[in-house]
């Protein structure tokens, strides 16, 4: 970040300052800081912050894209902070709210992020647990999530 005069020790207190002193809509602009591919901030470092963004805000983030993009990333270097990001963002942002204030879609991407935290004996639980509680919500939009579980079955038959 030298060539662009930026301090990163500055832009890191600036987030642990605002962590303090702001509540949700400002601190929903944290998410387009998110991206562990530039290797400006620390990766856990970033995880750490983000799921202490998302406490603050109950899930809500702007450019949610950018979350879920960084979070293969996030999930290798910081699998337990990676889940709670998932956690708070998915049950309380896009799980109880309407498609038009959190767009979501199940893809490839996000299975393969469960997959990935679900191989984690650490954490094993927490994802099914996760997976388990977001099964009801938005008429079916997280069942494609299950194939996570169901995989574990298939390899044990």
């Amino acid at each position: 970040m030298e060539e662009n005069g930026v301090d990163v020790e500055k832009l890191k207190k600036f987030w642990d300052w605002a962590l303090e002193n702001y509540d949700t809509d400002e601190l929903s602009e944290f998410g387009y800081w998110v991206n562990p591919e530039g290797n400006v901030l620390d990766v856990k470092w970033l995880a750490q912050h983000m799921r202490l963004t998302l406490e603050k805000t109950q899930g809500y983030i702007d450019w949610e894209y950018g979350l879920m993009h960084s979070l293969p990333i996030l999930a290798k270097k910081s699998p337990e902070d990676a889940l709670a990001i998932l956690r708070i963002h998915l049950m309380e942002e896009v799980a109880k709210h309407e498609p038009q204030r959190a767009w979501f879609h199940v893809d490839e991407e996000v299975v393969g992020i469960f997959k990935l935290l679900y191989e984690n004996p650490k954490i094993k639980e927490g994802v099914r647990l996760l997976i388990n509680n977001l099964l009801p919500y938005r008429n079916g939009i997280f069942w494609e999530l299950k194939s996570v579980l169901d995989s574990e079955s298939n390899e044990e038959a």
